[in-house]
């Protein structure tokens, strides 16, 4: 699933689509049975993404410094 879903990931950004991924919500609760279902699959969805054109451009999020993080 990894690798595959980074070789599409890719593709798509090169394209110029972005990539959105709601891998805990298909974890959470009921969620992946309605993904079940809508898919018509026997498989347990394993993840869960979209992908498109976005018409504004989104500031970048804010990211923290690694050794705010760090425990010793």
């Amino acid at each position: 699933v990894g690798r595959l879903f980074e070789k599409i990931s890719l593709d798509m950004y090169a394209a110029g689509l972005k990539v959105s991924i709601f891998m805990a919500s298909v974890e959470i609760g009921d969620i992946y049975k309605q993904v079940h279902d809508i898919l018509s699959s026997n498989s347990i969805p394993q993840l869960l993404f979209c992908f498109g054109y976005m018409n504004f451009r989104q500031k970048p999020n804010l990211r923290h410094p690694v050794e705010e993080k760090l425990i010793s």
